[in-house]
């Protein structure tokens, strides 16, 4: 096994050994050649020197060190000017607390511009950031910074503060716990940013789309009551129309006959309007009823189709039914079924340019039915 040799820590104490070992060589030389009261002179001068070459080095040594702890603090003065910088002007409000703390570690200079307070009065212990924050939120803000603190889990919370002239903002609190990697602190470290203009903002819209649904339930709680008030005088005019123009055919001039033909046909249509408008507000109400009833859906088609042939005829089309076989009856609303086949059949007819429509209907297991309406296209 080799033996292991002193180490020598530094060159400065390497040039002190040596110079010690050279001087003890001087010695023990001169020794040999003078008496005692001379050697005895030697060894003073030679321990002197050996001080001073020794304080020389270790007050260079010193020097050194000096100068590199200075260009240490003013790199990290530098790099704090830097971070100090880059947190200012950043968005919000940087923050750090100890978990049971009475203040703030640091805070940004920001916070002024939050609260009107100087970031140096939040340091403990001046002032309680707590004293700002609601007394209604306070609790819950507690529980959840405590909650993240014991289990090292980030947080998100959203509250109000109370300025000292009574002014409420808005805050968003994000952050989460760091641990000092050499003594083991915990921290709290965190940011603030004020969210009154997007909360303000929030309840303005909120206020807005509750005003206009309560404008759209009353529209439609207005239309569904006066539908009998606008169908009543409608289904008059027609009525009338009717009768006069079934009476008064041998009275009556050609051209008032189709006055009273076009009076009684526009009734109708603006009836078929009002009707459609008013099933629309029952909808919205929340009002739609339905009337089942056993009704057979072959003769249902058929008087769907007899209505809808003129405007076929005129466009040049075709409309058919096509039942697979006679079908009995089906438990429905008729009145909302018939709405349903014009509209579907009327916009067919409406957008085939040549060619037809055909209505299928089938009938599955005598409680249920299935109507396609089939077209030729554009």
């Amino acid at each position: 096994m080799s033996s292991a040799s002193p180490r020598i820590s530094s060159p400065r104490v390497a040039v002190a050994g040596v110079l010690v070992a050279l001087i003890a060589t001087g010695l023990t030389a001169r020794s040999l050649m003078l008496g005692v009261s001379d050697t005895l002179t030697v060894v003073s001068d030679v321990l002197a020197i050996a001080l001073i070459a020794s304080f020389i080095v270790v007050a260079r040594a010193a020097h050194r060190a000096r100068n590199a702890e200075a260009r240490a603090r003013v790199s990290l003065a530098v790099q704090d000017t830097r971070l100090t910088s880059i947190v200012t002007n950043l968005p919000g409000v940087a923050y750090r607390c100890r978990p049971r703390g009475p203040g703030f570690v640091y805070v940004s200079p920001a916070i002024l511009d939050l609260t009107g307070i100087p970031a140096v009065e939040f340091m403990e212990p001046t002032r309680r950031f707590d004293d700002l924050v609601h007394p209604d939120d306070l609790p819950r803000v507690a529980a959840s910074i405590g909650r993240a603190a014991a289990s090292g889990t980030a947080y998100r919370l959203q509250y109000r503060l109370v300025l000292a002239d009574g002014t409420l903002i808005h805050v968003r609190d994000t952050g989460g716990v760091t641990r000092d990697p050499f003594d083991e602190t915990t921290w709290i470290d965190g940011w603030l940013f004020d969210i009154t203009e997007e909360v303000d903002n929030a309840e303005r819209l909120q206020a807005a789309v509750a005003a206009a649904e309560h404008a759209n339930r009353t529209k439609s709680s207005f239309l569904a009551a006066m539908s009998h008030e606008l169908r009543t005088p409608l289904n008059a005019i027609i009525g009338f129309t009717k009768v006069v123009r079934k009476t008064g055919s041998g009275t009556l001039a050609a051209r008032e006959l189709n006055y009273l033909d076009r009076v009684a046909n526009n009734g109708e249509h603006l009836l078929g309007l009002i009707n459609d408008l008013l099933d629309l507000a029952k909808i919205e109400a929340g009002r739609m009823e339905f009337r089942r009833e056993w009704v057979a859906p072959a003769p249902l088609l058929r008087e769907v189709i007899a209505s809808l042939e003129a405007q076929a005829l005129l466009r040049g089309l075709t409309l058919t039914l096509e039942a697979a076989a006679p079908a009995g009856e089906i438990e429905l609303d008729a009145t909302r079924l018939r709405q349903v086949l014009i509209n579907l059949i009327g916009n067919a007819i409406k957008f085939t340019e040549r060619g037809g429509v055909t209505v299928h209907l089938e009938v599955a297991d005598g409680r249920t039915c299935a109507i396609h309406v089939v077209d030729t296209g554009i």
